[in-house]
């Protein structure tokens, strides 16, 4: 079991793998929405700003540069959603999580690096279903599945990832929905079936179709999940309807426009938020993972958007998600990380 923390301050996810031999271990952003692995390198010639060691290849008796498979390109280039991006050279070397040692792993020695990523932060565990990713590179061993729980701020160390019959071992009690077959271009995507989202105990009167095409990502690096406009909308209006005895406080970004001023508020009830998947399976977010911010701006945890449908991980937060690529499901729990 791999454990999963909070970076420091804010609200991105990150795992303590070991790289190379002798083994030192590195602080990652794990995301089921990329491919690549990737640190900073020590060679690195654009880098931001990392409080804890790069990696550095030359104290690693098992590393090599270039691909593991001689036929695969020796760089990499990756830019993400936000803006931020890495390129560098693939380097190989050995992948140690918790007791599991995997010789030969392909990753990025990041030589540009640039962002919003925080000091304690070393690089990205790409965790997507393309070629380069981890899952992709570890098939033979894990057999294409992984699971994981996001902890809550109230239960900051209670998070983990896990593989193979590991995570299969706690699959027994979830609920599944399909995983639809990836547009051609977007190969690395999880994408699922949303349709329907209940505020409360009222189901928003729109169209399953507006979630459709090409689906609903489901994404561990995506923090605030994205909604389609008219989806966003009546979310926003049954949840104020709900939330009309609070006072309203001015955003906190172009992002989060309905937010509550809660500082008088010795205890706030808020409505409970229940996603309606494809197959039939309904999931309640937990509580922790509908409002953030603290008690002066506290705000609903969605945003809009004009692109895909992102499910992000402040709306996973407690749920035990499990991706089984070669059954073509991802389930969802809802009993907490300490289970």
């Amino acid at each position: 079991m791999v454990p999963v923390h909070n970076s420091t301050g804010s609200s991105t996810y990150l795992v303590t793998v070991g790289f190379g031999t002798p083994k030192r271990d590195y602080a990652l952003i794990f995301d089921t929405g990329s491919d690549p692995t990737w640190m900073q390198c020590k060679t690195c010639r654009k880098c931001y700003k990392q409080d804890h060691q790069m990696f550095d290849p030359s104290q690693s008796t098992s590393y090599h540069n270039g691909s593991c498979k001689s036929n695969n390109s020796n760089t990499y280039d990756q830019e993400y959603g936000d803006g931020s991006y890495s390129n560098g050279i693939l380097g190989c070397d050995t992948l140690t999580l918790d007791s599991d040692v995997i010789t030969n792993f392909e990753f990025g020695c990041g030589q540009e690096n640039s962002g919003e990523f925080d000091a304690d932060v070393a690089g990205i565990l790409g965790l997507g279903r393309g070629k380069l990713s981890l899952i992709s590179q570890t098939a033979s061993k894990f057999g294409k599945s992984f699971g994981y729980c996001l902890p809550t701020p109230q239960n900051p160390n209670s998070g983990y990832l896990l593989f193979g019959k590991h995570a299969k071992s706690l699959s027994s009690s979830l609920k599944f929905t399909p995983l639809l077959q990836n547009p051609a271009d977007n190969l690395s995507f999880y994408f699922v079936k949303l349709v329907g989202i209940t505020v409360g105990t009222k189901r928003l009167n729109v169209s399953p179709w507006l979630f459709s095409s090409p689906g609903t990502i489901v994404d561990s690096g995506t923090v605030i999940t994205r909604l389609p406009q008219p989806v966003y909308l009546a979310l926003r209006s049954a949840f104020r309807k709900s939330m009309s005895k609070y006072p309203l406080a001015p955003p906190v970004d172009l992002l989060l426009d309905t937010c509550y001023d809660l500082s008088q508020y010795q205890k706030v009830t808020y409505p409970s938020i229940l996603f309606h998947f494809g197959g039939g399976t309904d999931v309640s977010l937990d509580q922790s993972g509908i409002m953030s911010g603290n008690k002066s701006s506290f705000c609903m945890a969605f945003a809009m958007t004009s692109d895909f449908t992102i499910i992000g991980s402040t709306q996973q937060q407690a749920l035990n998600v499990f991706y089984d690529l070669k059954g073509g499901k991802i389930g969802f729990g809802t009993k907490g990380c300490h289970n």
